[in-house]
């Protein structure tokens, strides 16, 4: 009998502690920014969650908009306002050692350029920073060069 409880005992302790040991680590994308409709950014949300999903546990959506809304509105009334103090709250409330910030910026008419950082929070430093311009950029082009500039992460 003793031997029977040791043995379901194991069992237990393997089955809890195996999967926290190969999860994968948390990263909160923080708001898409640039010069996209809603729709769009929710669909490039989900595409740059999707393609790191292999290495983190992305967390987005209307939840982190709103929780990174309200921490940066909170920290500009201090006397000094502090990206990285940010970047700790939010880190907090998830739980998660990254930030993703990726942004979209218009240069011309059709010519777009996109940054790609990830943010390591405990040592405040940025882990990972990729630009890339997109000449002639349609929102499809945009999304392919979107998936390769963030696929490079996902192979380290």
């Amino acid at each position: 009998m003793r031997n029977s409880m040791r043995y379901i005992i194991g069992i237990v302790l393997i089955l809890f502690f195996i999967p926290s040991a190969f999860a994968n680590e948390r990263a909160v994308l923080l708001p898409l920014s640039g010069p996209l409709t809603p729709d769009e950014k929710t669909n490039l949300s989900q595409q740059i969650a999707e393609v790191l999903e292999s290495k983190y546990t992305v967390v987005f959506g209307q939840d982190v908009d709103r929780v990174v809304k309200q921490v940066f509105l909170d920290e500009s009334h201090k006397s000094e306002c502090d990206e990285s103090r940010c970047y700790r709250r939010i880190s907090e409330y998830y739980q998660a050692d990254k930030i993703i910030a990726f942004r979209v910026t218009k240069v011309t008419k059709s010519r777009y350029l996109i940054t790609y950082n990830l943010y390591d929070v405990p040592t405040g430093e940025v882990a990972q920073s990729r630009s890339q311009e997109c000449k002639e950029c349609s929102f499809e082009k945009l999304k392919l060069l979107s998936s390769s500039l963030i696929s490079i992460e996902k192979i380290r």
